[in-house]
């Protein structure tokens, strides 16, 4: 019996808010501003551990982001991105409405930055947030969910019980790393088929 579910954010409640920034076709500062998507990816990646695992400044983000490009990156134009690539699963919303309606715990366990969780929180709306009781975020605890030995997954399961806690993400390895930890888990991208709604309902039919 399922009584917590634990959802990953980028990729299945909304959009990767940096991947969709930069490399969304047309509408991504890359594309904007006339860059190469693939070494602005790979800038993207290397800087991700040194921003999702402390709390830093979304402004101190573009700054190094700008440097390792070496070119500026406009507020302005991070403002604009945000408006035109950010969104987020249309079902997110009514799936955690039914977690909550059937007295389900909802929670969060993310790789993320302190400055896109609060954000990807705002897209989703206040009855998400305010329903959220659990929070691993690898800002807060210093450790990804890869972290070798003890990271996200392994901290959760010593606060919950493994057995009785869903955990949704969207990549193959995060998948594994939360079964080897104990948990039941589903896969979600999203966007995705089956949605999420159908995804969360399934699972809890089971």
């Amino acid at each position: 019996m399922i009584d917590t579910v634990l959802f990953d954010v980028g990729g299945v409640l909304t959009v990767d808010p940096w991947q969709a920034l930069l490399l969304t076709p047309g509408d991504g500062i890359a594309d904007r501003l006339g860059l190469d998507r693939d070494r602005v990816e790979a800038i993207g990646e290397e800087l991700w551990p040194e921003y999702s695992l402390r709390e830093r400044e979304e402004a101190d983000y573009w700054r190094d982001f700008g440097a390792a490009l070496g070119c500026d990156i406009p507020a302005g134009l991070v403002a604009t991105a945000e408006r035109s690539t950010l969104r987020t699963d249309p079902a997110a919303s009514r799936a955690v409405s039914l977690l909550v309606s059937r007295r389900i715990s909802v929670g969060f366990i993310s790789d993320n930055t302190s400055f896109w969780f609060p954000c990807q929180m705002r897209l989703l709306g206040e009855f998400v947030q305010n329903s959220a009781s659990h929070h691993y975020l690898s800002y807060l605890l210093g450790v990804s969910k890869q972290t070798s030995g003890t990271g996200l997954y392994e901290i959760a399961a010593q606060s919950l019980d493994p057995s009785r806690t869903l955990v949704v993400d969207d990549r193959a390895h995060n998948i594994d790393r939360a079964a080897s930890a104990g948990f039941p888990t589903r896969f979600h991208a999203l966007g995705g088929d089956p949605g999420l709604f159908d995804a969360i309902a399934e699972s809890l039919e089971r």
